[in-house]
């Protein structure tokens, strides 16, 4: 196999933006008025549930195990979907931060712990109305619902809608390092932001002057806690363990803009709090107040907490993929299986298989959960050949899902002994290029073949002239890495085609620099 070391570079590059991609924060979608809800329902448990139950639910020491139902949303065809890996990322980052008050979460469903359900309605516009009813109908009772979608049309906020009781998360805040899923549920348990009353409001323009009395029609919070002047039990989001906040826009930690409260006392909000909206970075916690909050809502929700069975630590450290064997090919006449060893405690376990290029991961081909058995089939539609792939196997069950994951194990495919090369060309050939929309001046392509042979690359404009291209180029049976030059084109789509003896490759290539 002949692969170029632009393959490695290039690849780590596509791994940095992904990792940047994965930090980034993204603002909530709760509005002013859905915040109103909220509020109202942090209310009615203040009037409703004793505060006796509820000391004594917080005092227990006693682990409260809550249901909780993803939804993995993709577009008709079920493709683009949020990543299992980062569901469960997710997951262990909630637990990991509501830890602290003796609640812990968990994947609602013995053999069915993930729903999956294709709609390009949500999968376009996650924030609509047509969505949310879509969302509505299929929530899962008895359980905090999660639904994740690309919406690709409609950048919305991540946001928990308290009409219809539900949580939606964009698939790039779907993962292990956002505070997202934290922050959501603290809605669901009546946790408004830290700033309710400032949404749509720029506290900026009033720095470092004192701010309003009121704000979008409420009273503006004050810095003071106690005495005549303090309003901190009703403004805001009903808190005095939390100090007035009034930044609603994405901020970094320290606050330092020097906003004074209607009363002229310098505001000094709680940047760590996950409520707010600082960066990720900075938010690591809730105060007693809002913990005591939730637990009410906890109360009123629901009247059981038993841990699902079983529920006992999974550990990964034993587990080994045992066939195929590593290193070792499959002629690709069929579907092909996959076979590991079991581990304690396991209900289920995550198959995440990838397509590699030169040794390196370049798109996840197949991801699955497996439930109750050590082996799995991948159907032959699936892979190609002849190709290179890597694959893993994560035990879970229904609480714990951040087990560790075995070392990858490689395997190639190779052609059938009855295929014909002239006649399956196309199937048996790839060519897809690494940016695309280019930036640069130099397109870089991955080009696998079945076999050795001479072939020339062309680009063409949309209207048929050839614009750009390389001629008898030799390329090799397996993954090759090559560079086309294309730094005279300006800006446009074109198709770059591969010439060969035995059929033509194709890909669109999009200028945009």
């Amino acid at each position: 196999m002949k692969i170029k070391a632009l393959i490695g570079a290039a690849l780590l590059g596509w791994s940095s933006l992904s990792l940047q991609a994965q930090q980034l924060n993204a603002d909530c979608g709760v509005s002013f008025a859905d915040g109103q809800l909220i509020k109202q329902r942090l209310m009615e448990n203040r009037r409703l549930v004793d505060p006796a139950e509820i000391a004594a639910f917080q005092q227990s020491r006693n682990i409260k195990y809550i249901p909780v139902k993803f939804h993995i949303v993709g577009d008709a065809n079920g493709e683009n979907t949020v990543s299992l890996s980062n569901v469960f990322a997710m997951l262990c980052d909630m637990n990991n931060d509501y830890r602290s008050q003796d609640v812990q979460f968990y994947m609602q469903g013995v053999s069915n712990s993930v729903n999956y359900f294709n709609n390009n309605t949500v999968y376009n516009d996650g924030g609509g109305f047509g969505s949310q009813n879509i969302m509505f109908n299929n929530k899962s009772a008895g359980a905090v619902n999660i639904f994740m979608s690309a919406s690709v049309n409609n950048q919305v906020a991540s946001y928990y809608t308290p009409a219809g009781d539900f949580i939606f998360v964009l698939n790039q805040m779907a993962n292990g390092t956002s505070s997202t899923g934290t922050h959501e549920v603290g809605h669901f348990f009546t946790l408004n932001h830290t700033f309710y009353g400032w949404e749509g409001a720029d506290v900026t323009i009033y720095e470092p002057g004192n701010a309003p009395n009121l704000i979008n029609g409420s009273s503006v919070e004050r810095e003071a806690r106690t005495g005549g002047s303090a309003n901190c039990s009703s403004a805001a989001d009903g808190f005095c363990d939390t100090p007035a906040d009034y930044v609603s826009f994405r901020d970094n930690c320290p606050y330092t803009g020097g906003v004074k409260d209607p009363l002229g006392v310098a505001v000094d909000p709680m940047e760590s709090n996950f409520m707010s909206y600082y960066a990720d970075a900075c938010v690591d916690s809730f105060t007693a107040e809002q913990k005591s909050a939730m637990a009410a809502d906890i109360l009123s929700r629901w009247n059981s907490f038993s841990a699902p069975t079983p529920n006992a630590v999974v550990s990964g450290a034993g587990i080994s993929a045992v066939a195929p064997s590593n290193g070792g090919s499959v002629e690709l006449n069929g579907d092909i299986t996959l076979e590991w060893t079991a581990v304690s405690n396991a209900t289920a376990y995550y198959i995440n298989i990838e397509r590699t290029f030169g040794g390196i991961p370049i798109e996840t081909v197949t991801e699955k959960i497996v439930y109750g058995t050590t082996s799995t089939t991948i159907p032959q539609a699936d892979l190609g050949f002849p190709r290179q792939y890597s694959w893993t196997v994560r035990p879970l069950n229904q609480l714990n899902t951040c087990g560790a994951t075995s070392p990858a194990q490689s395997f190639s495919t190779t052609a059938p002994t009855s295929s014909v090369i002239g006649e399956e060309f196309s199937s048996m050939s790839e060519m897809r290029l690494m940016q695309n929309p280019l930036a640069g001046s130099t397109a870089e392509l991955l080009i696998n073949l079945p076999k050795d042979l001479v072939a020339s690359l062309q680009v063409f404009s949309l209207d048929g002239r050839k614009v750009a291209g390389l001629d008898k180029i030799q390329f090799f049976a397996g993954d090759n890495a090559q560079l086309l030059e294309v730094g005279q084109l300006s800006n446009g789509v074109y198709m770059v085609v591969l010439n060969t003896p035995y059929g033509n490759l194709q890909q669109k290539l999009v200028i945009q620099r």
